[in-house]
């Protein structure tokens, strides 16, 4: 088994490096072509060159109409983890050129806690977040978050059976558990890609099972530190449909959450590489946030939270009038569609 795991492990490293640039989504924008020449955009690998639509933008756009393309799973368990992915992307969030093409807003919902920061030599990344109550006096849940792949160096540490970032994921949630702020306040853990294995594995050992209540998977990696066995209770995975990693999981038997708390996203149609990308998931998860507000709600006309925080985001993909001109109109196109129907909500209970 451990043979099989540091192949497989390989070979996911492998297929990263070798599908490169040509795992990015087709362009859409019209830079491929300019006078009759072919735009430097084309060889990007820069991804927000290739990145269109109104999923990029902060209109709410997705309700009535486009409720049935999420199941009532989809939409709620966004309405249930998009804090939870937040505080996780922002964890990976770098003053690079990708970090300014997908910055994403702030909530009061969520307070960072620096004194946890973690950053070592073996690429280990965490760092803590308390969700608040609406009212923001109350810490509600810890969420203990951990980086993904960021670096190259946590794909080769990590994946060829080196256990030492679970060692430190390990530590940090106690170091947490064992603060007298948080007594008796829930710890949920939560992570992107090898993050998200990081948060299962907390979830799943001895060690930390306990102080866990909840994990949170986004996109995640198969390689928990803990092969085999059943799922877990209170571990929740949203992903894309497409995504990389996907099949790798099936393939390993990395099968951590019940079938009721899992979900797949796929209003961004794109490669599997793109579909890995922690911007492209929490997109997703914003608007499915907000289409379940909707739903809830029964068609408030308040912005949701998740909203919120997609009007205070920044996708380069939606800085241009243009751009955010047509998502105005496709917001503008749903409302007049739902307004034309008997029940606007007939998809917030159909799966």
């Amino acid at each position: 088994m451990q043979l099989r795991y540091c192949m497989l492990s390989a070979l996911a490293v492998v297929s990263l490096g070798l599908v490169g640039c040509s795992g990015l989504p087709k362009p859409v924008r019209g830079e491929c072509v300019n006078e009759g020449r072919a735009s430097p955009a084309c060889f990007s690998t820069r991804s927000s060159d290739y990145e269109a639509g109104p999923v990029f933008c902060s209109e709410r756009y997705q309700h009535g109409h486009t409720a049935k393309t999420l199941s009532p799973r989809a939409r709620q368990l966004a309405g249930k983890g998009y804090l939870y992915a937040l505080a996780a992307a922002k964890i990976l969030h770098q003053e690079n050129e990708e970090g300014r093409d997908h910055r994403f807003g702030d909530t009061d919902l969520l307070k960072h806690n620096a004194e946890y920061d973690k950053n070592s030599w073996n690429g280990f990344q965490g760092a803590v977040y308390e969700r608040r109550s609406p009212d923001g006096r109350e810490i509600e849940k810890v969420v203990v978050t951990f980086a993904g792949s960021n670096q190259w160096r946590d794909w080769f540490i990590q994946n060829i059976g080196i256990p030492v970032q679970y060692a430190s994921a390990r530590e940090l949630v106690l170091e947490v558990s064992e603060d007298p702020k948080y007594k008796g306040v829930p710890i949920v853990a939560a992570g992107y890609s090898l993050g998200g294995g990081l948060a299962v594995h907390v979830k799943k050992h001895p060690a930390t099972a306990s102080q866990v209540q909840e994990a949170w998977l986004f996109n995640p990696s198969p390689f928990d530190g803990i092969l085999g066995g059943d799922p877990v209770e209170n571990v929740y995975v949203l992903f894309q449909d497409n995504e990389i990693l996907l099949n790798v999981r099936n393939t390993l038997g990395a099968n951590y959450a019940l079938e009721q708390n899992k979900a797949d996203y796929g209003t961004i149609d794109s490669s599997k590489i793109y579909g890995h990308y922690r911007y492209s998931l929490m997109l997703q998860l914003l608007h499915a946030a907000d289409v379940n507000y909707w739903c809830e709600t029964r068609g408030d006309p308040q912005p949701s939270d998740a909203l919120q925080v997609l009007r205070k985001s920044n996708m380069r993909a939606c800085e241009s009038e243009l751009d955010k001109t047509n998502a105005r109109r496709a917001a503008a196109e749903a409302a007049k569609k739902i307004a034309e129907w008997t029940d606007p909500f007939v998809h917030c209970t159909q799966d």
